[in-house]
């Protein structure tokens, strides 16, 4: 959830849910994602991948959009263009300009080939 501030925090709907816990683990590899467009400004969230200089959100969240705007979560707000966009999973990365590569920043994603029916997919 967004807060008055513009930061990301948990949902108190979700303490102790599995939910919960992936947002409260994640939280400091989270990051509020900006846009403009025509009609206005939207925001939605992402997290750093890779290196820690990419950020993967939602495709609709940004196709379409004027400019994007990444802000970390140390409030830091840095400019991003979209690298790669696939509307068919809804799934976008974005490079965040000028963050140095930090791959401890990043959210470490898993393989899926290797993902066996009733595999932890967080953890």
């Amino acid at each position: 959830m967004i807060n008055e501030k513009g930061f990301l925090e948990p949902v108190d709907t979700c303490h102790g849910s599995l939910l919960g816990s992936v947002l409260e683990k994640y939280q400091d590899k989270t990051v509020k994602v900006m846009v403009n467009r025509e009609f206005g400004r939207e925001a939605g969230s992402g997290f750093f991948i890779g290196d820690g200089t990419q950020v993967m959100t939602d495709a609709h969240v940004v196709n379409n959009s004027k400019n994007i705007e990444i802000q970390t979560p140390d409030g830091q707000k840095r400019a991003g263009h979209i690298v790669k966009l696939d509307d068919v999973n809804d799934l976008a990365v974005v490079q965040v300009e000028g963050l140095k590569p930090d791959p401890s920043r990043a959210v470490d994603v898993m393989n899926t080939s290797v993902l066996t029916q009733g595999s932890w997919v967080f953890g």
